[in-house]
This record gives C-alpha cells, structure tokens and sequence, in this order.
C-alpha cells in the first residue's frame, strides 16, 4: 500500500513539474512606426510595446528629428513617462519629464484607427492638435506644437516565451524526487542492516 502510494506522489509531483515548465504565450503586441511624418517636415521613428490583455505600455523608444520650428525628442523609459487612450481608445502618448521629474516639457500623441491589442497594420489618425485630436508633438507647454501628416504602425506578435518561475519549480520538482528516491533507499539500507544484524 505504502509503495502505491509513494508511487502515485512520485507521479503527481512528476505531472506538475512537466506541465509547469511547458511554455506560456507572450500577450505582448510590438508596434514600429512606419513613415510617420511631420506637417513641418520633421519625422518620428521607433517602438512600443503593448500588453494585448491589459492595454499597457509595456516599453517603448520613440525618436523625433529636429526642424527650424522644433527640437526633437527621444522618448524612453529612463527620461520619459507614458499613458494610453489620451484622447481616444486608440491613442498612446510620450512625455519628457524634467531632471527634476516636476514638469514634462515634450510630448507627443499618437492616435491611431484600431486598437493597439491587435497586431496588424494600423494608421494614424490625422487632425486639429489644438483640439486634442490627431496624431502631434508639441514642446515648452505646447506653446510649439506640429500635427503628423502621414504614417502608420505596424504591430506583429511577440514570440511565446517560457515562463521564468517555471525553471524554480522543476528544478524544486527534481530535488523532490531526489529526496523520495534517496528516503527508499536509506529504508532498504535500514531493512537489511536489520535483517542481519
């Protein structure tokens, strides 16, 4: 009875440690801008990231070029905060934030046609930046601001990737099953040490 047991703990605990080290879908959509261009002939480039089930922005580096009328920018996690559906569903934004962190001094909006949880081809949405509407970037309070004119994104999956708590809990599943085999042994070593003494 106690060796059925034993063996069904040794099975169950082999199940758990299998399926918990099985890989596990990233719900991560990667977005890369594409074309998008300024009504001042500036131009912005780079990524986002975001979680397909939450809506967060789960990183991102977005650049701006320079023109006579405005500075550029490098939007980033290290000197930039981030925020989603400004103005609509579909919108992400990026602000600077001063050294420091009181005041952001450039943002930019980017308001697209579809949501940003599905992979795919997905346009920017033109309009007044005055009214909070469109795709724009503006600097020093907005007292400077240029409105996109052309461009899209474009989102693909992310690879799925195995989940990091998986390795601890296989790796703690194995030394299990260490310490069940390495007890067996110890009592037939004890059984026959009994046996003939």
């Amino acid at each position: 009875m106690r060796k059925i047991l034993s063996d069904a703990v040794r099975a169950l605990v082999a199940v758990l440690c299998i399926s918990a080290a099985s890989p596990a879908a990233a719900a991560t959509i990667n977005w890369t801008l594409s074309g998008v261009l300024f009504e001042d002939g500036g131009s912005a480039s780079g990524t986002f990231s975001i979680d397909s089930a939450t809506g967060a922005v789960t990183a991102f580096n977005v650049s701006t070029t320079t023109t006579g009328f405005m500075s550029g920018a490098t939007y980033e996690p290290t000197t930039s905060i981030t925020a989603r559906d400004i103005y609509t569903p579909n919108s992400v934004g990026f602000a600077l934030i001063s050294d420091d962190g009181t005041y952001a001094y450039h943002f930019i909006i980017l308001q697209f046609a579809n949501a940003l949880t599905s992979a795919g081809l997905n346009a920017l949405v033109f309009g007044d930046y005055y009214e909070g509407q469109g795709s724009w970037e503006c600097q020093d309070a907005c007292a400077r601001a240029r409105a996109a004119s052309s461009g899209f994104a474009v989102g693909a999956e992310a690879v799925a990737t195995p989940i990091p708590p998986a390795l601890p809990l296989f790796a703690a599943g194995l030394a299990g099953l260490g310490w069940l085999a390495g007890r067996q042994r110890r009592k037939r070593i004890r059984s026959k040490a009994t046996s003939h003494g």
